[in-house]
């Protein structure tokens, strides 16, 4: 069993009418993590994975892993929780394909969309992996915080986040941010990549797995800001927003991609 029933209650506004039913969303989330456990190869692996998604559907003010595991499973699972990301032996690809195959199997059919387009969370301090002063989109202006790529796909049948990934500024890959770098794991083979690089990356990576994409409509809407965080005149591939690419069906076979900017 999972840990004690909380939800946060949006959840029940979305699926549910009557809060009485807690049981049932907690049955259907077992049910449903149960397709990842192959990703784990020990069984406290498991039970840490279910233990954080617990925390971010629950009504938890902050939803890290302290908070989480203080709430859910007391303070002598604090740190197995930090422990579970930083040092135990999982990959993580297999439960992003897990998760891909299972969105694609429930809203892969009908008319849809995919688009794609960057988001940062405002972050203080110096430490944290791809920080940096840049244009930050929810606050409309520049300002010390993380940014990422996200890929995600809309239809008849649903919508879901297909993929995503940090991105890392160039100066991050200099010889003065080396230290730092080994501090936040960031692999040795990594090199430096515009969101607009990284944006095809993972439409490419779509298209050649085989799962339902859409055809893709030849319009793109370009964002770019100058460095006051004013719209400009054209996009700086280090800074400037991706552009935002939208997919409709189509008979003919998909196409890769490639990155402009």
């Amino acid at each position: 069993m999972m840990n004690p029933p909380m939800f946060n209650p949006i959840a029940f506004n979305a699926w549910y009418s009557d809060e009485n039913n807690d049981s049932l969303l907690q049955t259907e989330l077992e049910h449903y993590l149960q397709n990842y456990f192959s990703c784990f190869s020990q069984q406290p692996q498991r039970r840490l994975f279910q233990t954080f998604i617990q925390g971010l559907l629950s009504p938890l003010e902050r939803k890290s892993i302290e908070p989480i595991a203080l709430h859910f499973s007391g303070e002598k699972y604090v740190r197995p929780l930090q422990q579970f990301f930083t040092r135990s032996p999982f990959d993580e690809q297999p439960l992003l394909d897990t998760y891909q195959e299972l969105l694609s199997r429930q809203i892969g059919a009908g008319c849809g969309m995919l688009s794609v387009d960057d988001t940062s969370f405002v972050k203080k301090g110096k430490h944290s992996a791809g920080v940096k002063r840049q244009y930050c989109g929810c606050l409309g202006k520049t300002e010390s915080c993380q940014s990422g790529v996200f890929l995600a796909c809309a239809g008849d049948k649903g919508y879901g986040l297909v993929d995503y990934e940090l991105y890392i500024p160039k100066e991050w890959f200099s010889g003065d941010f080396f230290r730092l770098r080994e501090e936040c794991h960031i692999p040795e083979e990594k090199t430096f990549a515009t969101k607009n690089q990284i944006a095809q990356r993972m439409l490419n990576q779509v298209i050649r797995s085989g799962r339902k994409v859409y055809g893709i409509l030849p319009q793109q809407m370009q964002k770019s800001r100058d460095s006051a965080g004013r719209r400009g005149k054209g996009p700086d591939p280090c800074r400037a927003e991706i552009p935002a690419l939208f997919f409709l069906p189509c008979r003919r076979k998909p196409e890769l991609c490639e990155a402009r900017g």
